[in-house]
């Protein structure tokens, strides 16, 4: 009985130390993908849809810049000028006919130093 157990116990351990191995070439995959994040996308900056998704806006250097899907054309609806200085606008949302942009302020302003 005893060696009946100890029989049970070696192969639980040993399928235990069999599954816990995983090949190495997925290995080297999921520390690619989580911890060297080598697949993460490179982003632009908060964007919103328009048109059901015909158009997309985002602000860049030269102000809020709307996007066709479709061609790539870029239409201007803001200037650098008439948006709150770069790094203070964490979001936006515009009005259904993109005549007018809500913008959304950083809550956190910078420390000073004394």
């Amino acid at each position: 009985m005893k060696k009946t157990v100890g029989v049970c116990l070696g192969v639980v351990a040993l399928a235990a130390t069999a599954a816990a191995q995983i090949p190495d070439r997925l290995d080297r995959a999921l520390t690619a993908i989580l911890a060297r994040n080598e697949y993460t996308p490179e982003s632009f900056g908060s964007a919103v849809w328009l048109d059901n998704g015909g158009r997309y806006a985002t602000i860049d250097a030269t102000g809020l810049i709307a996007y066709d899907t479709a061609s790539g054309t870029a239409t201007t609806l803001a200037t650098a000028d008439q948006l709150p200085p770069a790094g203070v606008v964490d979001g936006f949302t515009l009005s259904s006919d993109s005549s007018k942009v809500r913008s959304a302020a950083s809550a956190c302003r910078p420390a000073r130093e004394t």
